[in-house]
């Protein structure tokens, strides 16, 4: 809560307790974040805690909301919450959700489609997510703790038709520029042209037996270029 905010029933804190039995590090100070263990432990988390993490993201950008003195937006944030949590609601709570999905259609922006061409247009969703032709791409940025073969920063794995994985070695020296610039991908201008520099070279080598030089190049200009609000 914020400071000098009283606690209220409606808003108190959820803790929990999570016993995963992973080994520390030598120092004692965390996990030993290199264990096979701890691999599997983060793969797995992912996975399963994705949609809580989506929900909890979503809840943050409302920061504020519940402890205003405008009644309205409490009343907003409660039946958002409750319903995003398939909860009981109020006629009352009802009528916001439809106001509040009315305004979402209202504000929301369609994907801007920046070239003619079917075969190699863009659409992009989000700073990883993003439409090419037909096929719909996400990117998944992964660190790996150990060195990569012939020292690279990163390269570039396609698992699955939809998903590019980019490995990236956190213990090269410019590793942490990498893991910096993801965190903060949507508040700097650099951070967004270090991310979509790698996500070119990926569209490169994921696309170049089906799409020609020129096509590769137009992608690549348009995700350069692309508005970044």
């Amino acid at each position: 809560m914020s400071k000098g905010v009283a606690k209220h029933n409606d808003f108190n804190y959820l803790i929990g307790e999570l016993d995963v039995e992973l080994s520390a590090s030598t120092t004692k100070t965390g996990f030993n974040t290199d264990s096979p263990a701890w691999e599997a432990f983060i793969s797995k988390s992912k996975k399963e805690l994705k949609p809580v993490v989506d929900q909890i993201k979503l809840k943050l950008k409302n920061k504020g909301s519940e402890i205003s003195s405008d009644v309205t937006k409490k009343e907003s944030f409660v039946a958002s919450y409750r319903n995003d949590l398939s909860l009981d609601l109020s006629t009352k709570q009802k009528t916001e959700i439809e106001n509040l999905k009315k305004k979402k259609f209202d504000n929301e922006k369609v994907p801007v489609i920046i070239d003619k061409d079917e075969v190699a247009s863009l659409i992009v969703y989000s700073w990883n997510s993003m439409k090419i032709g037909q096929q719909k791409i996400t990117f998944d940025f992964k660190a790996m703790p150990h060195k990569l073969d012939d020292d690279k920063l990163y390269e570039v794995i396609q698992i699955s038709e939809n998903t590019i994985n980019i490995i990236f070695d956190k213990q090269h020296e410019l590793g942490q520029v990498i893991v910096k610039a993801i965190k903060n991908i949507n508040k700097n201008d650099y951070a967004a042209f270090v991310i979509r520099t790698i996500l070119c070279e990926a569209v490169q080598q994921t696309f170049r037996s089906s799409l020609s030089p020129r096509q590769l190049a137009g992608i690549k200009n348009q995700l350069l270029g692309y508005p970044l609000n």
